[in-house]
């Protein structure tokens, strides 16, 4: 995933069964990566994006498939896991960064293989309508990660404890019968111990993160962001600077937070107010002068009157 994991247990443990944890969470996310990276040739994923028409899914890939499916349909195609061909002509892809600008006609041409309403499913195949269509669950696949170690934890009985891969976190139970406090960095600090915009309470939740102020690339003084919206094929472009999603599973938290960046925080908060067990923080505006805009019920999460 390019990223780092940590996990902190509050429970009493023998020490003897953390190295056997150890090892046995690597190899689940070792498979993980197997099933659902864009860089390894011979993952699930890239096996389905090199396939012609049809694909026969694993269980696992099939679980994933329908919950981002789930989410597409949810948020009106804001979170679409075909937009892979436009992450890579964006240059944010593995091919790595581009020299110049896609022009129009290479993102129109590109968008004619973008949406999920384009995959059909006929028991474990996916079918595609369009050869050149492909998947990308980076926006998910870390949530998902997230949720896979938490319920291997409780499968090996243990209850009180924290998972965070690359940012994305699950605490369940309680650390020492509190609740799990978990800062909820500036966007615009320099350091990532600096700057806590608010200290979020979980006891199993979820929380996930999407934002635009690292991954960008910058040209002729523009700032491009790696959020991209599959309705026009162009970055973002807002003034939403991060999107923090509670809910109760980490990877729909991951799934919703990407929709909510392309959506913006005015239609992005309508549909998170829709919802049941879905929260939002939304920070809008510039490092001068930024803005925290919630959802009604993110008040029981952080304390505020």
């Amino acid at each position: 995933m390019g990223t780092t994991y940590s996990i902190k247990i509050a429970d009493k443990i023998d020490r003897k069964k953390i190295k056997d944890l150890n090892l046995k969470i690597d190899s689940l996310l070792i498979n993980i990566n197997n099933l659902f990276s864009t860089y390894i040739p011979n993952s699930e994923i890239s096996k389905f994006n090199k396939s012609i028409n049809s694909f026969k899914m694993t269980d696992e890939f099939s679980n994933l498939y329908k919950l981002s499916e789930e989410i597409y349909q949810n948020t009106n195609g804001a979170y679409d896991p075909t937009i892979h061909p436009l992450v890579k002509l964006w240059g944010f892809g593995s091919e790595g960064r581009i020299d110049s600008l896609p022009n129009d006609l290479n993102i129109k041409n590109i968008k004619s293989s973008i949406g999920l309403n384009k995959i059909s499913i006929n028991k474990n195949n996916l079918l595609k309508s369009n050869p050149h269509i492909e998947l990308d669950f980076s926006a998910i696949a870390k949530g998902y990660g997230v949720d896979a170690v938490s319920q291997f934890l409780i499968n090996n009985r243990i209850i009180n404890f924290m998972v965070e891969i690359g940012g994305e976190i699950y605490c369940n139970g309680t650390k020492y019968e509190e609740h799990w406090q978990i800062g909820l960095q500036n966007p615009f600090s320099n350091s990532n111990n600096d700057d806590v915009l608010k200290i979020i309470n979980l006891k199993n939740n979820a929380m996930a993160t999407s934002g635009n102020y690292r991954n960008y690339f910058e040209f002729n003084g523009e700032k491009y962001s790696h959020t991209i919206n599959p309705d026009t094929g162009y970055p973002v472009n807002h003034n939403v600077v991060s999107v923090t999603i509670i809910s109760d599973n980490c990877a729909i938290a991951d799934g919703y937070a990407t929709a909510m960046m392309v959506l913006g925080q005015n239609d992005g908060l309508r549909i998170i107010e829709e919802r049941e067990n879905l929260e939002a923080i939304f920070v809008v505006g510039s490092s001068d002068q930024y803005q925290i805009i919630q959802s009604t019920g993110i008040k029981k999460f952080t304390g505020d009157l």
